[in-house]
């Protein structure tokens, strides 16, 4: 069977917590999947690798030109200096990168693009964050993420593509940073240590675990629309809760030392995101988007 060139996508960023995640995803829902990646070492590894196929390329270096045919459609995951979300790299380097990659591939005739976003857009919003809020972000990771957004929507004044954008909330689940909460406190239950140091915890935020994450990004993806969404779980929480019920669910006991961290400057205190994934308007285009496939398949 010759499979439809909606079904086939390329993805940047596969080897990182939410890509190797998503690509056997991607496999299992019958997607022709062609990833890029800076080297061959640390990709070869994953257990999808067979089944992708593997363009070698570091575009922080290189100008992407490829001599095989592009698919028409992308995820793009990849972006360097992460946690470091103050550091001036996102705007000198980062930024002009990834603006100047996926320009190059929109050229080479991309037609739909995702791209992951960040909750830190929306700067020091409080409560309840809607996806059609006022971006305001005080980090150097949230402005690039942000501009890029708006070059890449500029960009559709030239180009005819599909833009989605999906600003990520609050995550955790297999092949997290160790530099990420949940893994930290991983490490000091395998160390059998007393004590897990952390905030006092009142922080209200939105988590997710990775598996909702992936199912969310390909309910964004299966739509042929733009799209700007949060991928969150719309549901609040204090980490302090949060790490308790995670305990809970682990049958894992240690000592929380609340208080030995202070709270971090770029962060409101209580924020979390609208449920976008399942509102009327998703599920209305997803139903339009299902029909449109049907009748391609039956043709």
């Amino acid at each position: 069977m010759v499979l439809n060139p909606n079904n086939k996508v390329l993805v940047t960023g596969a080897t990182g917590f939410i890509g190797q995640n998503l690509v056997p995803a991607l496999l299992k829902k019958k997607y022709e999947v062609t990833v890029i990646a800076r080297s061959l070492d640390r990709i070869k590894d994953f257990s999808w690798f067979g089944k992708v196929r593997f363009i070698q390329c570091d575009y922080h270096k290189d100008k992407f030109i490829s001599k095989k045919k592009i698919p028409q459609n992308v995820i793009h995951l990849a972006w360097k200096g992460l946690p470091n979300y103050k550091s001036k790299f996102h705007l000198e380097e980062n930024l002009v990168c990834n603006y100047f990659f996926l320009s190059r591939l929109i050229e080479l005739g991309v037609k739909k693009i995702f791209v992951l976003g960040t909750c830190l857009e929306y700067g020091m919003l409080e409560g309840k964050i809607k996806s059609v809020s006022q971006t305001d972000p005080h980090t150097p990771y949230g402005l690039a993420k942000n501009l890029l957004r708006l070059l890449l929507l500029k960009k559709q004044n030239f180009f005819n593509f599909k833009l989605q954008w999906g600003r990520l909330f609050y995550t955790y689940g297999n092949g997290q940073s160790s530099n990420s909460l949940i893994s930290k406190l991983e490490k000091a239950i395998k160390e059998k240590r007393k004590e897990f140091n952390m905030s006092f915890g009142e922080q209200v935020r939105d988590y997710l675990h990775i598996d909702d994450v992936v199912q969310k990004i390909l309910t964004i993806f299966s739509v042929e629309e733009n799209l700007t969404v949060n991928i969150c779980s719309g549901k609040p929480i204090t980490i302090k809760d949060f790490v308790i019920d995670y305990l809970k669910k682990r049958n894992k006991k240690i000592t929380l030392n609340f208080g030995y961290y202070d709270y971090n400057d770029y962060e409101p205190m209580k924020f979390w995101g609208e449920n976008d994934i399942n509102s009327d308007r998703m599920k209305f285009l997803k139903n339009i988007n299902d029909k449109k496939n049907e009748i391609k398949e039956s043709t």
